[in-house]
């Protein structure tokens, strides 16, 4: 993950930004994480083998299953929103040149960028539990299943929710998602088409992902109860928010 601050966006530095926004949770280095690794793929295992009894969906063989940290998240998804976005960099650039940004103005525009994305990736790696990946930052077919360890434990210790039956929600959650790409061959083809789709039609504005970080702001206080799991991303993130919120 890279980019030229004089050519496109330099994701570079997202990084730093996101992980000051994302934070760290007290158990997440300790015991408890590493028991959540140790348990989560056969809970994975279980809640496939419920997906296809349900569907029919026949899933080949298992995931990669991962308990990341929030940095990690916010890494993991920063990597591939920049392979995902490469197209649309080309336009930004051309964006900043047609408002006159040359020289220095041009590359702060573009370092805010990056910078506003960071601080996006890193709000949002505070809320997530989990997430199955579709597509690798290298733009490989992914396979994989990551669970952000310590919103996991944050959020059953906030709510007293039993670890076995929290969990295994979780995991039925990303399974159905990889019943959905996996078990359909012509679903991630498709899927991908039209991310690319969409972003090649793109109209890059200058400070629309700052505003879109105010408005997720606005709807996720920190004051909103946690307790409610929400469909975020259509790569299958479930992100803890507030009931009455819409993002």
């Amino acid at each position: 993950m890279s980019g030229s601050p004089t050519g496109t966006i330099n994701w570079s530095l997202a990084t730093p930004v996101a992980n000051r926004v994302a934070g760290t949770y007290p158990l997440a280095d300790t015991y408890h994480s590493a028991q959540l690794q140790n348990t989560l793929p056969d809970i994975v295992k279980r809640a496939a083998e419920m997906v296809t009894a349900e569907t029919g969906l026949v899933t080949p063989g298992d995931p990669d299953v991962l308990v990341v940290s929030r940095s990690d998240w916010a890494h993991r998804n920063l990597a591939t929103f920049s392979h995902l976005l490469a197209p649309i960099e080309s336009k930004i650039a051309e964006k900043l040149e047609e408002s006159g940004s040359k020289g220095a103005p041009s590359i702060v525009a573009r370092q805010v960028v990056a910078i506003e994305t960071g601080a996006l990736l890193g709000f949002l790696a505070r809320r997530v539990l989990g997430q199955y990946e579709l597509v690798l930052p290298t733009g490989d077919k992914g396979d994989v299943v990551a669970v952000v360890g310590a919103n996991v434990l944050a959020l059953e210790r906030q709510q007293q929710l039993k670890p076995s039956d929290f969990r295994f929600w979780i995991a039925l959650h990303e399974a159905t998602h990889r019943a959905q790409f996996v078990g359909v061959p012509w679903i991630r083809g498709y899927f991908l088409s039209l991310v690319t789709e969409l972003v090649g039609s793109a109209a890059p504005t200058p400070g629309r992902i700052g505003r879109l970080v105010a408005e997720v702001v606005d709807a996720q206080e920190i004051t909103a109860d946690p307790g409610h799991a929400h469909e975020l991303s259509p790569m299958g993130c479930l992100v803890k928010c507030d009931p009455e919120s819409e993002v």
